[in-house]
């Protein structure tokens, strides 16, 4: 018996239906496999910090969450179609145009993050109230920066997040800036700085404190202090680190004026390459 105009027509669906999923499946693979040994996005999201780490343990860590939704545009971008989970959050401290992003992504769309790291609960407004009200009827599992020292990202020493402020005394600054988490990524020898909003007591006392530790020399890049404003970057930090490469998350035609004349002219006469986020996303 031959095969009917409807059956022709079923299997022609059945195969365009199967060719359409293997080419999404294809494309989300290439997209893993370029990440093979981590990939850093600092997002381009407007006047607020946003970056995502991608390990290749299958991890998904997003530091800070930006001023709005546009996040979530990001994540989807380069999370892709079949990914949703955030393995791990981190807000470095409680301003809007850092946590904000977070508390879209939890209230608006489909990404879950499973826990996340803060570094107090101190408001100054009643949105931040929300924020931390909304964190704990959705069951996000927070932990405070003060349990943390080190998150190993595997058995290998060299995939790590070290935590390094805020120190015991900036976290009781009436400054939020200065109660901002610094950490250390480490992705198999590739090392970033990251330093929220940190401004320039937080460095004079860092710099005291580290001076003599070897693993935070030649880092890689170092995300510039409060969106490069001219309270937010010591010359000690740059002696200490001699980052090759900096970033700068600022929105464009911002009205605050970031990045400041003296940072960026801090940076150059320093050799230090500097990548802006209001020209986009940047990628590593």
């Amino acid at each position: 018996m031959s095969n009917s105009p409807t059956d022709h027509r079923i299997i022609y669906g059945l195969f365009f239906f199967w060719l359409i999923v293997f080419l999404v499946f294809a494309k989300h693979s290439r997209a893993v496999e370029k990440t093979y040994n981590g990939r850093v996005i600092f997002f381009n999201v407007g006047q607020g910090d946003s970056a995502l780490i991608q390990t290749p343990f299958c991890q998904d860590i997003l530091i800070d969450g930006g001023p709005d939704r546009s996040v979530i545009d990001k994540l989807d971008q380069y999370m892709g179609t079949f990914n949703r989970d955030i393995e791990l959050a981190i807000l470095t401290h409680n301003h809007d145009d850092h946590f904000n992003g977070f508390l879209e992504i939890v209230k608006n769309s489909e990404f879950k993050i499973e826990q996340m790291i803060y570094s107090n609960e101190t408001c100054e407004n009643k949105l931040c109230d929300e924020f931390f009200r909304v964190m704990k009827e959705k069951n996000i599992s927070m932990i405070p920066v003060n349990n943390v020292s080190e998150i190993l990202l595997s058995s290998h020493a060299d995939y790590a997040i070290d935590i390094l402020g805020p120190s015991k005394k900036m976290a009781q600054d009436k400054n939020l800036n200065n109660t901002s988490i610094l950490n250390l990524i480490n992705l198999s020898g590739r090392k970033f700085l990251f330093t929220g909003d940190a401004e320039n007591e937080v460095w004079e006392e860092f710099c005291e404190t580290y001076r003599n530790v070897e693993a935070l020399k030649n880092t890689d890049v170092l995300k510039v202090p409060h969106h490069g404003s001219k309270n937010g970057l010591e010359k000690c930090l740059i002696d200490l680190i001699q980052p090759t490469e900096a970033i700068i998350s600022s929105g464009e035609d911002n009205v605050f004026g970031h990045p400041h004349a003296q940072t960026l002219e801090l940076l150059d006469s320093a050799g230090i390459i500097i990548k802006r986020t209001d020209g986009g996303d940047i990628v590593y």
